[in-house]
């Protein structure tokens, strides 16, 4: 569960930006990405898919019966 939260959480700032360019686009056609918010975006996306690949992972011990071994 904690696994979709932190994808939840991460996937906002790229939404954020993805709408930002958006509207700067639309003002003027000629507006490109300045390569630092390329980079952050990049970023937050490389975390997002690494979390998003965790789930299965996850899903796929739980199938098995693995558990958290502290809950004893």
């Amino acid at each position: 569960m904690a696994l979709f939260v932190g994808v939840g959480l991460v996937s906002v700032a790229p939404t954020y930006l993805y709408m930002v360019w958006r509207r700067r686009v639309r003002a003027d056609p000629t507006f490109r990405p300045p390569a630092e918010e390329v980079a952050q975006l990049r970023q937050a996306l490389y975390v997002e898919a690494g979390l998003f690949a965790l789930i299965p992972l996850c899903a796929a011990a739980m199938a098995r019966g693995l558990r958290d071994v502290t809950s004893d």
